[in-house]
């Protein structure tokens, strides 16, 4: 049940941003790819292997943290 869960929250969370991509037409490529993340992010959870689903969720994780510091950086540099 979780596995489906995940997948729907996935896809309500993708339609959003697409939601979002079609009434602000200023950032496309980054709405098609938050959608497209949050769909794939969604089907990690049907991973057949416990450990490979494991190992995907701690690079996603991982991932995730690294964007945030990325965005800090450029934030704190100015850039952003």
């Amino acid at each position: 049940m979780i596995r489906e869960l995940a997948l729907v929250a996935g896809a309500a969370y993708a339609a959003l941003a697409l939601l979002e991509l079609a009434q602000r037409h200023i950032i496309p490529a980054e709405g098609a790819l938050a959608a497209a993340l949050l769909v794939a992010i969604a089907l990690l959870h049907w991973a057949s292997d416990g450990q490979r689903l494991k190992g995907r969720e701690m690079a996603a994780l991982w991932a995730c943290i690294a964007l945030f510091g990325l965005y800090a950086l450029l934030r704190a540099g100015g850039i952003l």
